[in-house]
């Protein structure tokens, strides 16, 4: 059981690599459209996506988790 949570930990640090450049894309995007005036929903929108993301990446790495307990 042990190479199986070796592998879950290694795959979460992936994905909040992956959350992280997400919420920074977003931040970035945010900038963008608030210098070009045009309001700043498209960023909003990606920052509550992918936070919505990750709750439900851990969720789901927190039932597995207690499944193979």
């Amino acid at each position: 059981m042990d190479p199986i949570l070796t592998l879950g930990g290694y795959l979460m640090f992936f994905a909040a690599a992956a959350f992280i450049g997400a919420a920074a894309w977003a931040g970035f995007e945010t900038v963008l459209c608030y210098r070009a005036a045009r309001g700043v929903n498209v960023g909003v929108i990606r920052y509550g996506v992918t936070a919505i993301a990750a709750i439900v990446c851990t969720s789901a790495t927190a039932i597995g988790g207690w499944l193979l307990i």
